[in-house]
This record gives structure tokens, sequence and C-alpha cells, in this order.
């Protein structure tokens, strides 16, 4: 069998491939914002992320070839070339990128270059003549995650933005070039913390490789391959380039092929691309093999071990592919998941890569089974959300309850087909033989995370960390952290000591003393509250350090230690241990603080007396809403402020009241003529321009300490109060499900409100017409009942596409509304109820005498000398002049009622009169029955 290795490492001269209508997606979005590049000489820069082995490189050299197809000038280089050699900050650093690639350009002009070399240069260098010297140009950066922590020290900014400035620029056609970049998880993870460069990019996630393509293009061995490469497409691809090139027949592949074709693939991501020593313990290989090779389950068969490892069990096997999304959703949602997306999709991708081409999947039986997949789920979303996206609550959930989610799936599986008995390669071993770089974060699984925090509770604190000045506590919980505080603090006094304390436990207020609030206002005391997946890795690595290793805590030096224990026997733990140490390290290294520096200040300070004089209602609420940059959000307000200016009495009463809400209104939003659309009023957009840069920094503090102690953080009187919204925006108006609560319950009251007016206008019009409409009421709130339902249905229209703080504002806005028209409308319903009570009987009274006429005897009309009709018109003329007299000839203000006394004695009058006529009618109805009878009596006579 031959030897020959091809390695897919990307290539200038290697085809991209597009393996999915993902891939070919993106690649088309690419080529659009490069030709938009072109023709308008400015675009939003790219940033491509995914993890190593993804096919960024190969992407970036397609690109890079496009961009000289279509006329324009491409360089391609690593990160590490354009990094100055001298700090400087954002705007020079501007400058100095913009010389490097003229000079760039220069030098391909003459066959050289200081940017690249090898294939890429000599592309560029036998292309660059071939396009004019006013081409456009586009500079492709690769390897960023290597080398962006140097960028982000020499580029010296306060917001962690080094390309701020550059980015700025290319946006505005003003850099003289184009920018693509290319980004693995963690070098991403620290470039958005940026938001002065974050908020300007066009970012485009290359995708996992799902099996089913996997298969489609690999055929038989398509799961194999995804497995070996982990779903990533420039892995997938190697692996099976060198499998085809060295394996004739892959379904009699020996145990000493696959060794060899293991050594050749090497490494990828720092694990093994299989772990062949599990397989060496399999004495059955020749059944194994038709496992491994299909990785999908099989109807007949037996169970297989490794030692006392189970490596085949059996399983139940669900042949309706399709369900199984849905499946999954439904169990999810029966264990109160609430991100069902994503553990759906990737956990349906695990399930999906140990399936047949025609659908069949593996359904296990065991819960253990079920939790080494949520697992190898959790660290799949690792590698290709990134930990920002991780919805660690909701797998710590099913973990925790994996008896019902796994009972949830059979069942939901069950009732929507039939269940077949077969075999498997079981989780556990599929997870040993495919190791995921990324890995959970408990060394010791047969003890959960808690169980191990309670075996810690008696340190103070776990370890110390000293880094230039800095010391690093690590504390289990803030319990820890309070009680270490008091007696730290004096020992931090020196301005060039800082003092870092780490929480591994939930966060919570801290109470400190007054010299520990100063050193934080100071920046030399931080106490910072480290990602869930971290918090976990150290309380497992702290409790197996002095448990399994039987080693004294605190530990001195965490970051040696961590380095040390890489070495250990157990090679899980050591790959383990050896990601989350590069993890920790990059997360102290992003977290630690600089030296103190004043940064909260309002930089144009025109329009803001207003807010200092005390001109503007709600300022703390109003400057809040500066960091809202949602447009729906900012639509919503815009709305419900259209509708109470163009209000007549709610408008007049909240202006007569003084509770300042026209002029909030006036200083949240403004429709913008130029752009034609809403956007946010001027100061605030000068205060978010001033101080969104700094409100991650602020998130870390605004739950440490209280208001007061908040707003006391800047120097500035200005800023005091631009803090107070700030504290709102942060801390009192950021959460989600109180936000809701709050927002349905003023919605609901609101709704009350308008079903209240709509119900006393349904009533006023049923009295109008039981008069007739002789007598026609009125209120000043009638004029604004459009209103306040257009208001009730801008809150339903938005309620799902509004962020909390608009939530709450919109809610304490409507608060104030119904504080100063429910007694209003209170006092208008009880005057209403007060006239009807005094009125209805008698108008009633009437109406019923009134109709009594219609059967009146034709003699009476004849009696009285008036036909019916006359009658009638008489009577409804003298029933309208007393409404009009009562209500003086116009409509009756149902809030200045006028007595009702007159009206009813004058009612009382007409139903006298009417009550009079029906004595009449019923006399002459009585004599002509008396005239009937004697008539009677006479024929009876004669």
């Amino acid at each position: 069998m031959p030897k020959e290795i091809i390695s897919y490492e990307a290539d200038l001269d290697q085809e991209y491939k597009k393996l999915t209508k993902k891939h070919e997606e993106i690649t088309d979005e690419l080529e659009k914002a490069i030709l938009e590049y072109f023709k308008a000489g400015k675009s939003k820069p790219i940033t491509i992320q995914g993890p190593y082995g993804s096919g960024k490189t190969q992407l970036l050299y397609y690109l890079f070839k496009f961009t000289y197809e279509k006329g324009g000038v491409g360089i391609y280089t690593h990160l590490e070339k354009i990094i100055p050699s001298r700090k400087m900050g954002p705007l020079e650093y501007a400058n100095y990128l913009k010389e490097l690639v003229d000079e760039e350009v220069s030098l391909l002009r003459k066959n050289d270059s200081k940017l690249m070399s090898g294939k890429v240069k000599d592309f560029a260098v036998s292309r660059i003549n071939q396009v004019g010297d006013n081409s456009k140009i586009v500079l492709f950066v690769d390897e960023i995650e290597q080398q962006y922590k140097l960028l982000d020290e020499t580029v010296e900014t306060d917001d962690h933005s080094p390309m701020r400035e550059v980015i700025a620029r290319v946006n505005k056609g003003e850099a003289g070039f184009y920018l693509v970049l290319a980004f693995a998880p963690v070098s991403f993870y620290e470039f958005s913390k940026g938001e002065a460069q974050t908020r300007r990019y066009l970012p485009v996630l290359l995708p996992i490789v799902e099996p089913k393509t996997s298969r489609e293009y690999f055929g038989e061995i398509g799961n194999l391959v995804w497995w070996m490469g982990r779903g990533r497409y420039g892995w997938m691809l190697r692996i099976y380039d060198i499998l085809n090139a060295n394996v004739s027949n892959i379904n009699g592949i020996s145990k000493k092929e696959l060794q060899d074709i293991c050594r050749n693939i090497g490494p990828i991501g720092g694990v093994n691309a299989l772990e062949f020593e599990m397989i060496e313990k399999i004495d059955d290989f020749n059944n194994f093999r038709d496992f491994v090779v299909r990785l999908e389950p099989k109807g007949r068969g037996g169970e297989i071990h490794a030692g006392t490892l189970q490596v085949v069990k059996k399983c139940l096997i669900y042949s309706n592919q399709r369900q199984i999304l849905e499946i999954l959703e439904k169990s999810l949602r029966e264990s109160k998941v609430s991100k069902l997306a994503d553990i759906s999709y990737y956990l349906s991708i695990i399930l999906d890569a140990i399936s047949t081409s025609d659908g069949k999947i593996s359904l296990f039986t065991d819960p253990d089974d079920w939790r080494e997949q949520l697992t190898m789920t959790e660290e799949i979303i690792l590698e290709f959300e990134g930990e920002g996206n991780l919805p660690s609550e909701d797998l710590k959930l099913l973990q925790d309850n994996i008896l019902d989610f796994s009972y949830n799936i059979r069942k939901n599986a069950e009732a929507s087909g039939e269940l077949m008995e077969g075999f498997c390669i079981t989780p556990k071993f599929l997870h040993t033989l495919f190791p995921f770089p990324i890995s959970s974060p408990n060394l010791i699984p047969d003890k959960k995370i808690d169980e191990q925090r309670e075996n810690l509770a008696d340190q103070t604190y776990l370890s110390r960390e000293e880094d230039n000045g800095t010391s690093v506590f690590f504390f289990l919980n803030a319990d820890k952290i309070k009680d270490s505080l008091t007696q730290e603090s004096k020992n931090y006094l020196k301005e060039t000591k800082v003092l870092v304390a780490v929480n591994l436990g939930s966060k919570k207020d801290v109470e400190k003393s007054k010299l520990a609030q100063w050193l934080e206002r100071q920046r030399r005391l931080m106490i910072i509250h480290t990602p869930r997946i971290l918090s976990d890795f150290l309380v497992s690595f702290f409790y197996w350090t002095r448990n399994d290793r039987k080693e004294s805590l605190p530990i001195t030096n965490l970051l040696e230690k961590l380095t040390n224990s890489q070495s250990i026997f157990d090679k899980s733990k050591a790959r383990k241990i050896a990601y989350y140490n590069s993890r920790i390290k990059e997360y102290l290294k992003s977290e630690l603080p600089r030296s103190p520096s004043p940064k909260y200040t309002l930089r144009d300070k025109t329009g803001f007396e207003e807010f200092r004089a005390g001109r503007v209602g709600f300022v703390p609420e109003v400057i809040g809403f500066s960091f809202v940059d949602s447009r729906n959000d900012w639509e919503a307000v815009y709305k419900f402020r259209s509708e109470f200016e163009t209000s007549q009495f709610i408008r007049k009463e909240s202006a007569d009241r003084k509770t300042g809400l026209p002029t909030a209104f006036e200083k949240l939003t403004v429709f913008d003529k130029k752009i034609k659309s809403v956007s946010k009023g001027a100061v605030l957009k000068r205060i978010s321009d001033s101080f969104s840069k700094n409100l991650s920094d602020l998130t870390e503090v605004v739950n440490e300490i209280s208001k007061d102690e908040f707003v006391s953080i800047p120097a500035d009187l200005d800023s005091e109060r631009i803090f107070e919204g700030i504290y709102l925006y942060l801390k009192e108006w950021k959460d989600p499900s109180k936000a809701e609560e709050k927002f349905r319950e003023a919605k609901s009251k609101w709704g009350q409100f308008k079903n209240r007016i709509s119900e006393l206008s349904k009533k006023m019009r049923e009295f109008e017409k039981l008069t007739d409409n002789c007598i026609l009421l009125t209120h000043r709130l009638e004029k604004d009942e459009t209103k306040i339902a257009k208001i009730g249905k801008i809150l339903d229209d938005y309620q799902t596409k509004i962020s909390p703080y608009t939530k709450f504002l919109l809610s304490t806005f409507i608060e104030k509304l119904l504080e100063i028209i429910e007694p209003k409308l209170d006092k208008i319903e009880k005057s209403f109820f007060s006239l009807k009570d005094e009125l209805e009987d008698k108008i009633k009274e009437y109406k019923v005498k009134f109709g009594d006429i219609q059967s009146f005897e034709d003699d009476t009309f004849v009696w009285i000398n008036k036909n019916q009709k006359e009658i009638q018109r008489e009577i409804i003329q003298n029933f309208k002049s007393i409404c009009q007299k009562f209500a003086k000839g116009g409509k009756i203000d149902l809030e200045n009622i006028l007595d009702t006394e007159l009206f009813i004695e004058d009612m009382k009058e007409i139903i006298e009169k009417l009550q009079t006529l029906v004595r009449i009618n019923e006399s002459i109805k009585q004599c002509k029955e008396k005239t009937q009878k004697i008539n009677e009596k006479l024929r009876n006579w004669r």
C-alpha cells in the first residue's frame, strides 16, 4: 500500500472547495463586499471568524486571488508583520498602517515585498503590473490569534480598541485600503471587547460542516472524516486526502494501517485526530473495524469491550431523522431549557455524526450516555460559537436532571416513530477516541462541581498570583472576598500596588470598608468574576490538587502550578489542564487593570445645561436611554412621544402638573430629516459618544457598590448626573425578566384604563340613545380616546422588540400618566354614574309612557281632537325642550354637571301629562266596553 502523504495545509494553488451552501453563500457575500469597496471606495471591513482548521486561510487565499482578478491589489500578511516596533495611539497606528500598505504596493511593483513571502508574494508580483496605479487595495490579515494581545499592548487605548481608527477610516473610505481580518475564537473575543471597533465591521462566521454534508462528499467514511476533523472544513479535507492516498480498501484496513494513518495526520488543535491507544486495547479489532470506519449504528452484532471500558453497546435505532430536531427541541422544552436553538442544533449534529446515510440515528437509554453527548455538545458549541454564546446554565440544568431529559427523549421518539434495537459505539468511548480541543471543566467526573465547592469551603483563599505589582487572589465565593478584604486592604495602600480579587462563586454585592472603596475608585482594587466555565475548572483543579494530589492549599503560584500539572500521567487530565491554563492566562491578561486615569467626562457639553438646570424631566431615566442603540427602541419611544404630543387633555394636564414628561420626550428621540429616520436626541448622542466605551468597566463595579457610591465615582459634577442614568441602564433597569414583568403590568394597567374609557363611552352612548340623543355627554379624556388606544397598540407592537431598559422607561412614563389621568377618569365615571342613577329611571318611565300611545283607542284621538303623530310630536318636542334646557343647548360636560333637580321636575310634568293621556284612553276604553254591554242587553231584550 502506498505511503504517500497529502497534507491539506492552506495553499494558494489549492482550489477553495465550497462544501456547503453556507460556504457558497459566505463566498458570494465576501465577493460582493470587495466589489462594493471597488465601486464606492468605502465599505465595512470584514472579519472572518472560525476555529483553527475551519478554512479561514484558504478562504483568504481565494479572496486574495479574486481581488487581482477584479483589477485590485491584494496584500496577504500575518498580524505580527503589521505591529509597530514602538508604542503609539490608534490615530498614529492608522497612519502607520497606511504608510506600510503604500510601501508594500511600491515594493511589489519592484518585484519585492515586506509583508509577503513564498507563493503569495510571487503571485502578487506577477499580477501587480497588470493593474492600474490607482487600483483599489485590499489588505488581508491572517493569524490574528497569534499576536492580537501584542497589538493591544502596543497600540495604547483606554478601551481595548487598537484598530478603532483604522476601521473607522475603512468605513469612511479614508484608509487608502480595504481590510479583511481572520480570527480564531480567542483573538476575536479579545477584539470584540473593544466596542469602538466592533460596531463597524461585517462579521462572517465560518460554519461547522454538518455530518450529512460529510457523508455526501466522502461517502461511506463521511462520519469518520467528520469525527477525525471535528467538523472543521480544513481538517476534514486534509484527513480525507490522507485516507484516500494511503488506504486502498478502507473496509479492510488493518490495525497497523490505522495506526500509521493516525501518526501521519498528527495532532489537531493539541489533540490527536484519533486516539489510537484506545483501539490498541480492543482485542476483537475485526468486529470493531466496521463500527469505527462507518461510525453508524448496526442492526446486528454484539457488545465490545476494551478492558473495563465498554466500546460498543446496545442502543435504540430511530429511523425518522427528519423529526429528530423537533424531538430534541420538545424534550429540551420539557426540561425547562431556555436556549433551545444552539443546544438542539449541536446535539443533533453529534447524533447525526453517528447515524446512517438513510437517516437511522442512535438513541441511548442510559442517562450517562446522554450526559456524555451533552458534554460533547458543550465542547462543540465552545469551538464554533465561543464562550460568550455558551448556554452554560441550560447545559448544567440538563446535566443535573439527566434522568428526566433522557426519559423525555425516548418518550418523544417513541411517540413519533418506531424504535428498533441495535448496536453502536458508546458516547464515552467515542469522546475518548475523538477528544475535542475544548473539554468539560470538571477534573473529577464522578463528583459534581458543587460537591467539590463544598469541600473547599474551609479555605480563606485558594491561590495567590503576583504579576508586576498586582496581587491576584482566588476566592471560592463573595463571602470569602469580604472577609479577606478587611484584612488585606491596608497592605495595598502603596500606589504601585494593585489588588485583584477573583470570585469563583456567584456574583453578588460585597460589603467593603471605606478604604477598600477608595482603592476601588483609584482602580487599585478590582473584584472580577470569572466566566462560569473557568470558575468551575479552577474549583475542580483546587479540589484535585488537595484531595487527589494530596497537596496543601493555598497555592502560591497558580499559573506555574497549572503549567507543571500538564506533565501528569493521566493524558485526559493533562490535556484539560493545558487547555484551561492557556484560557486562564488569556483571561487574566485581559482583565488585570492598568494604572487608573481620569476618563469619565462629557467631551461636548452642548445642550447639557438644560439637564443641569433641571429644565428636563426624568433626567436619569432620559440619560440612561443614551446607551440604547436599537432602532426598534428609538421608534417605540418616538411613536409614544408623537401620540403624547398630539393629545389634548393628557399633554396639557402633564404640563400643568409639571410631570416632566413633555421635556423628557423632547430629549429622548428626534426624527432626523437627513436620513429620514428616528434617532436619539443630540445630547444623548454626545453622552453615548463619551461614555459608551466605559460601560463594560462600569458593569464590573455597579453590582458591587450602592447607587450613591456609584454616582460619586466621577470627579466632574455633570458626570454625576450622567452616572445616575448609567446606574439605571447597567443595574436597576437591566434585568429582562423584571423589565418584562413591569412592562406587562404597565401595559395591563394601560389596557384596563383604555377599556374603562371605552366602556364609559359605550355606556355614555347607551344613555344618549336612551334619551333619543336629546342629551349628549362629553368629557376631556374622550378627546384623547384614540390616542390612548394608539399608545396601547404601540406597547403591544413593540413588546417583543425593545430592550429591557426601554420597557422600564415606557412603564415609568405609563405609571406617571396614569397617576394624573386615572383620578380624572375616576371622577368622570363617578359623575356619569351619578347622573345616570338620577335620570335613568325617569327617562325610562317617560319612554314607557310614551310607548303606551301606540296602543291608544282611535276614539281617544277623536276625543282629544289630535291624531297619534301629532300627540307624539308634541310630546317629543316637549322632551327635547326639557333636555336642551338641561344641557343649555349643548353637550353636558361630565366634569361640570349642572343641577338635575329642575330636569327631574320637568320630567315629572311630562310624565304626568302622558299619564293623563293614559287615563283618558283608559276611561274611553271603559266607556266603550260599557256601551257594548248595554247594546248587548238591548238586543236580548228585543
